[in-house]
C-alpha cells in the first residue's frame, strides 16, 4: 500500500463508533504499483485488525490524504502527472457520515510535478499542496461545497539543482537529493 493513511470516525448503527483507515497508494499502471487507489479499512476496536472495507479506484496515485477538520471532505495528492501540463493534481471527495464511502467532486492541478504533500488550512478555506518534483507550493482555494478551485497563488523554488545523491548520506542509505 501506500504512504499516507488518514483516520476517521463514523457512526455505525446503533451508538457504536467505526473507526475507518483511508490508505492512499501508488496505483497508476507504470512501474511497480499494486495499489488500486484509496484503501478504506476498518479497525476491529477489539483486536486492533485492519479488515478491507471498499477500495476507491483510481490509477492517479492518490499518495498522500488529509481531512478537513469536521472530516466530511478527504483530500488526495496524486503524483501521476498530466502529459500536456508535466504537473500532478489534487483530487476532493465527499465523505458519506453514514457509510464512510468517498465520492469524487473534483481535481485540480498541483501547478507542479509529483505532488508529495497536502494540508488542510484549520479554517478549512484552503489547501497547501507541495510539489517534490517540481519545487513549488501551491494554495488551492477550498470552496463551501468541498470542491477545489485552481490555485490562487504558486512559488517556484529557484535555484541550482544538488547531486543525484548527496554527499554526506550515510553507508547503505538510498536518500536522493537533485533539488
Amino acid at each position: 500500500l501506500g504512504p499516507a493513511m488518514a483516520v476517521g470516525q463514523r457512526r455505525g448503527t446503533g451508538n457504536a463508533k467505526r473507526r475507518l483507515a483511508y490508505v492512499g497508494t501508488y496505483s497508476s499502471r507504470e512501474g511497480p504499483n499494486h495499489g488500486q487507489g484509496i484503501h478504506i479499512l476498518e479497525m476491529n476496536p477489539s483486536t486492533g485488525r485492519l479488515v478491507p472495507n471498499e477500495i476507491v479506484r483510481s490509477e492517479s496515485n492518490p499518495s498522500w490524504l488529509a481531512f478537513n477538520r469536521s472530516r466530511t471532505h478527504l483530500y488526495s495528492a496524486n503524483e501521476s502527472t498530466d502529459p500536456t501540463t508535466g504537473s500532478g493534481s489534487v483530487s476532493a471527495y465527499a465523505v458519506d457520515r453514514a457509510t464512510g464511502s468517498l465520492t469524487l467532486l473534483n481535481t485540480v492541478s498541483s501547478e507542479g510535478a509529483g505532488p508529495a504533500h497536502l494540508s488542510i488550512h484549520p479554517a478549512g478555506n484552503h489547501a497547501l499542496v507541495a510539489n517534490y518534483g517540481g519545487g513549488s507550493v501551491a494554495v488551492l482555494p477550498i470552496q463551501r461545497d468541498g470542491r477545489l478551485g485552481s490555485a490562487s497563488d504558486v512559488k517556484r523554488h529557484q535555484g541550482t539543482v544538488g547531486p543525484a545523491q548527496p554527499s554526506g548520506a550515510p553507508p547503505g542509505s538510498f536518500a536522493i537529493s537533485g533539488h
